[in-house]
């Protein structure tokens, strides 16, 4: 493809001639037969570069009328850029440009194989190191003996704990103590109310603003060490922007993320957070709509699919058995294939 010759071209001269670009060719079969994925990573030394790198990306795919999507990670400056290339309507080709830095941080793996089935999700070898995902548990602080269970995994789980529960504050403080990250898994208001169990403290869409940030308040301080918020369920609520800028200002004050949850399409959480300058993030997949460990463990293949298209990405799962025996049984094999499992607060911008 003349675009990616061109790449590599600008690549050997000037200033981009201390990039290392890697090419390789993943090969897909679709209905229509075989499809071939040009991937190209390029290793910058310095931020500079790699913002330079990106501006060529983006110069040479519109000269060749090509579109791309790009997607920033950023943790003290960005760390790398993630470019979807697509001819039409057809994907042709990403393009991940990525810290010198973080490429020797990361480690060469390999693929052990052993009892688990590895997943079926083609993860380019090259790519390892720079995969990362984020696995919300929601709706802890009723059982204790669930989060002692989580408590255990070698994996940096982030613990959505809803507001004074029996067990909320020991349910944090053993999160804190076991390495794990709390948010807070605050009640808003569903569309249905018939069927669900609505928490006696609930933000509400009818609620004044002086309602709202009282309540707000007393939930956000019954979970200690929380850095962080989605909300507990909230269909009614989220798509109400108004409320949604009440509770994300409070949010701000508090020096919290957000991460929406997504329970409805018509949400307005992100996009406010956005507007407000509250760090902040969404819910790509969740785990476990269906209780039982082969649905789990496909969800966990889609949060790959995901990653792979956004450069991250986030779960949200229950603490149900199945939920935590599929994790137990997939979580090892993503780190064996080069996946990074960080908690929620590394994927916020």
């Amino acid at each position: 493809m003349l675009f990616h010759a061109e790449l590599k071209q600008a690549l050997r001269g000037g200033g981009l001639a201390a990039c290392r670009p890697t090419v390789a060719t993943e090969r897909m079969e679709t209905d229509g037969g075989v499809q071939e994925m040009t991937h190209m990573k390029i290793v910058a030394p310095n931020r500079a570069l790699l913002q330079q790198a990106g501006m060529t990306v983006e110069k040479i795919a519109s000269r060749y009328e090509l579109t791309y999507k790009r997607w920033v990670s950023p943790k003290d400056g960005i760390d790398f850029v993630l470019y979807e290339i697509s001819e039409g309507r057809e994907r042709v080709s990403s393009i991940l440009l990525v810290l010198e830095s973080q490429m020797e941080r990361a480690k060469a793996a390999t693929l052990p194989t052993d009892e688990i089935e590895p997943s079926k999700v083609v993860l380019p070898m090259f790519f390892q190191g720079d995969y990362r995902v984020s696995i919300i548990i929601d709706d802890l602080g009723a059982d204790l003996g669930v989060a002692e269970e989580l408590a255990k995994f070698p994996q940096n789980l982030t613990f959505s704990i809803i507001p004074e529960l029996k067990f909320t504050q020991k349910t944090a403080e053993l999160a804190k103590s076991s390495g794990k990250e709390v948010m807070v898994h605050l009640p808003m208001e569903p569309e249905a109310h018939e069927g669900l169990v609505i928490e006696p403290k609930t933000i509400l869409a009818s609620m004044s603003p002086s309602e709202v940030e009282s309540i707000f308040e007393e939930l956000v301080t019954s979970v200690p060490f929380a850095v962080g918020m989605n909300n507990h369920m909230g269909s009614k609520a989220t798509p109400n922007r108004a409320l949604m800028a009440e509770v994300l200002a409070l949010t701000k004050l508090r020096g919290l993320y957000f991460i929406d949850s997504r329970t409805t399409p018509s949400t307005q959480g992100y996009a406010v957070a956005r507007e407000l300058g509250v760090r902040t993030n969404f819910r790509s997949v969740f785990l476990d709509d269906k209780r039982n460990v082969p649905y789990t463990e496909y969800q966990l293949d889609v949060l790959l699919k995901r990653m792979l298209k956004q450069g991250s990405a986030i779960a949200i799962g229950h603490p149900y058995p199945t939920t935590i025996e599929a994790l137990r049984r997939k979580l090892p094999e993503f780190e064996r294939r080069g996946v990074k499992i960080v908690f929620a607060s590394e994927l916020v911008s």
